[in-house]
């Protein structure tokens, strides 16, 4: 594993039994804070699901029926939504969280076209295992060109039965 990825293994805010349960059919966009009252996202969220629903990825906001607000991250750097994948998501639909990856790689890319060649990413992804109710946080901060990384981590970890 590189330097680029740090991984938790508790939790500061606890994932409500709800995101559990909508988290087995799909990947959920999760505020910067989900405890909290008011629920913020990065700005990048509206664009990301714009074409996540263009390319069919099973991904929601955990905010559905709202209208999100938004915070802009003044920084060189990228700032992705973090990721809430379930290991029954990624058992029964191991495309998903590649498809999902590949569509912020693919953003990042272009976005920065022109201005860097291998810009910095940073994202979050909390994953919860079935069964020992394990909940995992990984965090990227890295180039984009790495994001692969985070596949094998999560192909290992759905592997994991303890």
């Amino acid at each position: 594993m590189s330097e680029n990825v740090v991984i938790d293994e508790a939790l500061s805010e606890p994932i409500d039994e709800g995101i559990h349960e909508r988290a087995a059919k799909v990947i959920i966009l999760l505020p910067e804070s989900w405890s909290d009252l008011t629920h913020i996202y990065p700005a990048t969220t509206e664009s990301l699901m714009k074409l996540f629903r263009k390319e069919a990825a099973p991904v929601e906001v955990l905010d559905r029926d709202a209208e999100l607000l938004l915070r802009d991250n003044r920084s060189a750097d990228w700032f992705a939504p973090t990721m809430f994948v379930s290991q029954l998501l990624f058992t029964e639909n191991p495309l998903a969280v590649s498809l999902a990856l590949d569509i912020v790689s693919s953003y990042v890319t272009d976005y920065f076209k022109g201005t860097k060649t291998d810009p910095k990413v940073r994202l979050s992804i909390i994953h919860s295992s079935i069964g020992v109710r394990r909940v995992r946080k990984l965090r990227y901060e890295g180039p984009v060109s790495g994001l692969g990384e985070i596949k094998e981590i999560l192909t290992q970890w759905n592997r994991d039965k303890t």
